[in-house]
C-alpha cells in the first residue's frame, strides 16, 4: 500500500504534521484571503492529490472558498472549483492569475464556477476534495472572522442552516458527489458547542455511507 505523505514528518502519536503554508499563501493569495473562515493547508492539498490522483486527472472542489485546491494544477492535475460567494470567486480569479505567473498556461487546466454547487452537480471527474460547511457553527466564529458573515447571509449556504436542515442539504449534495467521482476526500473536524462535542466527522462518514 502506498504511504500517505511519506515525506512529511509525523508526531509521536503518528499524526501527519503539515508545516505552515503562510509563506506560500503570502506569495499567491491577496491579504484579505487570510480572513476566510476555513482554509486548506496547501501542503495537505498536494499530498492528497499525489495519494489519490495521477497527472491528467480532474479534481473537483464543490465548495472551494479561497481556492487552495487550484494548487493541484501545479502538479499536472485539472481542477474545477465551485464557489458560492462572489467575493471569494473573484479572489480565486486573482489567485489563478498569480499561478499563471508561476506556471504559464495553467489557466487552461482550471475552471472557476460561481454559484450554488447543486446547480452544477453532478460533474464527471476523477476525484473530489473539499471541506464542507459546519452547520451553524459559523455563527460562533463570525465574531472572530467577519468574513464568515458572507456565508451566513447567503440563503444557499448550508452553513447558515439549523442542524436538521444542514444534514438534509448535505445529503442532497453528497448524493450528487457520489455520481461525480469514484473517490472523495473530505477535510472536516469535530466542534464544541458549549461543553458538548459535535461529532461532525462520525456523522459525515455515516451520511456518506
Amino acid at each position: 500500500m502506498i504511504m500517505f505523505a511519506p515525506n512529511i514528518k509525523r508526531t509521536q502519536e503518528g499524526w501527519v504534521d503539515f508545516p505552515s503554508d503562510q509563506k506560500l499563501r503570502k506569495q499567491l493569495w491577496p491579504p484579505e484571503a487570510s480572513s476566510h473562515p476555513a482554509k486548506f493547508n496547501c501542503f495537505l492539498v498536494w499530498e492528497v492529490m499525489k495519494y489519490l490522483t495521477k497527472p491528467g486527472d480532474t479534481v473537483l472542489d464543490p465548495m472551494s472558498g479561497s481556492g487552495t485546491t487550484m494548487l493541484a494544477a501545479l502538479e499536472g492535475r485539472k481542477v474545477i472549483c465551485i464557489e458560492l460567494v462572489k467575493k471569494y470567486h473573484d479572489m480565486q480569479v486573482q489567485v489563478l492569475a498569480n499561478l499563471e505567473n508561476v506556471k504559464p498556461g495553467i489557466d487552461e487546466d482550471v475552471v472557476l464556477l460561481h454559484g450554488d454547487c447543486n446547480k452544477f452537480l453532478p460533474l464527471e471527474v476523477d476525484c473530489i476534495l473539499f471541506s464542507p460547511p459546519y452547520s451553524n457553527i459559523l455563527k460562533n466564529v463570525a465574531d472572530l472572522t467577519p468574513d464568515a458573515v458572507d456565508y451566513l447571509e447567503n440563503p444557499w449556504s448550508a452553513g447558515s442552516s439549523s442542524d436538521f436542515i444542514y444534514w438534509q442539504r448535505m445529503e442532497k449534495i453528497y448524493k450528487k458527489l457520489l455520481l461525480s467521482a469514484p473517490v472523495m476526500a473530505v477535510v472536516i473536524k469535530d466542534a464544541m458547542k458549549g461543553k458538548k462535542r459535535r461529532e461532525l466527522v462520525k456523522d459525515t462518514i455515516e451520511l456518506c455511507k
